[in-house]
């Protein structure tokens, strides 16, 4: 059956910290509890899930740092959005929160669908989603412009 084919997928979801991602762990590491700390006095209603949704964000930050394989990023990078959307639609501060939290994720979600098409596609064409694994393939000068291009769009777009 399909869902069988689907669970047999060969994605190994691999950890590892190098000289740039350290960096971002410990600022993250010291910017989360500062956020908190700021908000303390601006939050009045539901502060353990606002609490719950900052440590959700945190672990998936972690996460998207540290994880070496670009399907395993690219999941942990999308869901940061939902307790994102969570935090700016509750907890915004103006009355056009909720659409701004909309709009957030829309532009996100959206802009990202070009990075998950050249994920698959070299997931379809070498085998792997290990980062380790593709610095070792050379790609076709044609789908390097592809890929740089879903790239940049999701950057653009995300910024």
């Amino acid at each position: 059956s399909y869902f069988r084919y689907f669970l047999n997928l060969n994605f190994n979801i691999l950890l590892g910290i190098d000289g740039i991602s350290i960096f971002f762990i410990v600022l993250t590491a010291i910017l989360m509890p500062i956020c908190l700390m700021v908000s303390e006095t601006k939050i009045y209603i539901q502060t353990k899930f606002f609490v719950l949704s900052y440590v959700l964000m945190l672990f998936l930050l972690n996460a998207v740092f540290t994880i070496l394989d670009i399907i395993g990023f690219y999941i942990s990078f999308e869901a940061i959005v939902l307790p994102m959307f969570l935090v700016i639609g509750v907890w915004g501060s103006r009355e056009e929160k909720v659409k701004a939290g909309y709009y957030f994720f829309l532009y996100t979600v959206g802009g990202s669908v070009l990075l998950l098409l050249s994920f698959l596609f070299l997931y379809h064409t070498y085998g792997t989603t290990d980062y380790v694994s593709l610095i070792k393939y050379t790609i076709e000068e044609k789908w390097q412009y592809f890929i740089f291009f879903a790239f940049d769009v999701t950057w653009w777009v995300a910024k």
